[in-house]
């Protein structure tokens, strides 16, 4: 871009068109602004290390700038970016008033993430307010299909595109928990390192080369944060097994998300230890589920007859390779693009109901 067209480019803010026309704040996803002075011109200018009092202003203005709640004027030099908005509009912000006991969770995976809202009055009574299944398979599958060096322009573009559509799918996530007024929104924690996943050169592929799983949690929890919603860490082990025989009547993302909002219930109300946390009373529980699960399969209620605990039922079942997960083709949902139709990434809507 020549000289003259940097020198002092200004643009006055409007609501409407999130913030600016030409401006975009990307200071919670990259630490950047992106300038667009025309469809063919696009430059992303990258800030220096903010203090924590202006990243968390700035952290703000993005946020309502993305729910179109206040116009941002930028003026641009050749030295510095110039913000100029309203602090009334700023400081003026909606207080958070949450649900008690409604918890949102979610299941993450490289192709789709679950999640649900409920409300609890006991770890045995509860009532599912939302259910869903955000999906970005058409970019992994996209990528699948390819076999080029990482510097390959087609490559850099989907990197490109799934991190930005990890952004995306946070927004929402957030913008779902603060429209049902969520007391907590339960997430599993940052650490997973990269390994051998035993299940072949293409699960390996996804969760070790695809997932933005640690950038997706990141920005989640700033977004979280902003909106005044708690946040809390959960333990995930063994969530898509027990949530499986728990909720036959849901997908498997879905149904992991689920037992991971029970588990966030039991978290919150810190009435037992970690293993009780995990999973439910196994006395209790595995008889009452004997009969739903001759309905998945008559030899999952006999392995769990035979079983002494949780632990030993799901390596029994483990090593049988009965299968105990609920397709999502075995359902009948609502598909759209999340946000656009240039999006890779789709939002499967609640209200399943089977073939």
């Amino acid at each position: 871009m020549p000289r003259s067209a940097l020198h002092k480019a200004a643009n006055v803010g409007e609501t409407s068109a999130f913030g600016n026309r030409k401006f975009r704040l990307k200071v919670i996803d990259n630490n950047t602004v992106i300038f667009q002075p025309d469809k063919d011109s696009k430059m992303e200018l990258v800030l220096p290390k903010l203090h924590k009092n202006h990243k968390k202003t700035l952290y703000k203005l993005q946020e309502m700038a993305e729910n179109k709640q206040i116009p941002i004027t930028f003026e641009l030099d050749l030295e510095y970016i110039y913000i100029y908005y309203d602090e009334t509009k700023l400081y003026n912000i909606f207080i958070y008033s949450p649900v008690k006991d409604r918890y949102m969770t979610i299941d993450l995976n490289p192709d789709y993430i679950g999640y649900s809202i409920i409300d609890w009055n006991s770890d045995t009574d509860k009532t599912i307010l939302k259910t869903g299944i955000i999906t970005n398979k058409k970019i992994n599958d996209a990528q699948f299909k390819i076999h080029l060096a990482s510097s390959d322009p087609k490559n850099l573009y989907l990197n490109n595109k799934r991190k930005h559509e990890t952004f995306e799918v946070a927004k929402k996530l957030v913008k779902i928990a603060k429209s049902f007024n969520v007391e907590k929104f339960g997430l599993e924690g940052l650490n997973i390192e990269s390994s051998d996943k035993c299940k072949g050169k293409k699960v390996n592929r996804q969760v070790n080369n695809f997932w933005n799983r640690s950038e997706l949690i990141k920005n989640l929890i700033k977004r979280l944060k902003l909106t005044g919603i708690k946040s809390q860490e959960v333990i995930y082990a063994y969530s898509s097994f027990v949530g499986n025989l728990f909720n036959i009547d849901y997908p498997d993302p879905v149904a992991a998300s689920i037992e991971i909002n029970r588990r966030l219930y039991k978290l919150c109300h810190r009435k037992s230890n970690q293993d009780s946390v995990i999973f439910p009373d196994f006395k209790v529980c595995g008889s009452a589920l004997i009969k739903s699960l001759e309905e998945i399969d008559k030899r999952l209620s006999k392995l769990l007859q035979d079983s002494k605990d949780w632990k030993d039922f799901y390596y029994r079942v483990k090593n049988s390779k009965v299968r105990y997960r609920v397709s999502l083709d075995k359902f009948k949902s609502k598909v759209f693009s999340l946000k656009s139709r240039k999006s890779k990434v789709d939002n499967i809507l609640e209200n399943f109901s089977t073939n």
